[in-house]
C-alpha cells in the first residue's frame, strides 16, 4: 500500500518556471530565491541521485531522478533546502513528483520544517497534509505538500522507497517550492 507523508517547504518571494495541466489548468511554485542552501542531499544505499540540483532549479521542467542500484529492492534518499529568509505560517509547501508506478512499489515520505535550526512541523501524522494529483500535467503527475502552521527557514525531504526484487523503478522530484500546487 502507499503511503503518503508529505513536504514540508521554505516559502520564497522568487517563481519558478510553471507548468501547465495538459488541459491547460497551470501550476506554480515559489522557489526558495536564486540562492538556496543545501542543508542535506543523500542517496543511502540502493539508489544514485542523477542532476539533485535540479530540486531546487526554479524550473519545474527539469527533474533529479533516483535511480536504483543494480539489484537493489529499496532506497532512502532525503535532501533540504534553506534560505535566509524566515517564511510565514500559511503556505504550501511541498514538492512536485513522479513516483514509480510498478507493482509492489511502496513509499513513505515525510516533509520536515526548521526554523534556525530547529524543527517546527512534520508531515508524520499531520493532518495538515495536501495532496494534488496531476495525472494530466505535463512531467510531474503530483504535488506532495504540507499546509504549515509555524514559521520557517528550512525544509527536509525523506523518501524511503521499496520494490520487488528485479524490478528499478526511477523516482523523479521536479521542484522543490516553498508554496506551490495546482492553482
Amino acid at each position: 500500500m502507499r503511503q503518503a507523508s508529505y513536504l514540508l517547504l521554505a516559502v520564497a518571494l522568487v517563481a519558478c518556471k510553471g507548468g501547465d495541466y495538459d488541459d491547460g489548468e497551470p501550476i506554480f511554485c515559489n522557489s526558495f530565491g536564486t540562492a538556496p542552501t543545501v542543508t542535506a542531499w543523500s542517496c543511502n544505499s540502493g539508489c544514485t541521485a542523477v542532476n539533485p540540483a535540479a530540486t531546487y532549479d526554479r524550473d519545474t521542467a527539469t527533474f533529479t531522478s533516483l535511480v536504483p542500484t543494480t539489484n537493489s529492492t529499496g532506497e532512502t534518499a532525503t535532501f533540504g533546502i534553506a534560505s535566509a529568509t524566515d517564511f510565514a505560517s500559511g503556505g504550501t509547501p511541498g514538492i512536485f513528483v513522479k513516483q514509480p508506478s510498478i507493482a509492489g512499489f511502496n513509499t513513505a515520505n515525510v516533509i520536515t520544517t526548521y526554523l534556525n535550526g530547529a524543527q517546527q512541523e512534520t508531515s508524520v501524522g499531520n493532518g495538515n497534509v495536501v495532496t494534488a494529483a496531476g495525472s494530466n500535467w505535463d512531467g510531474p503527475t503530483g504535488y506532495l505538500g504540507l499546509k504549515t502552521t509555524k514559521a520557517f527557514d528550512e525544509v527536509r525531504f525523506t523518501t524511503t522507497n521499496s520494490w520487488p526484487s528485479g524490478q528499478a523503478p526511477v523516482y523523479e522530484f521536479y521542484e522543490i517550492c516553498s508554496d506551490g500546487g495546482p492553482l
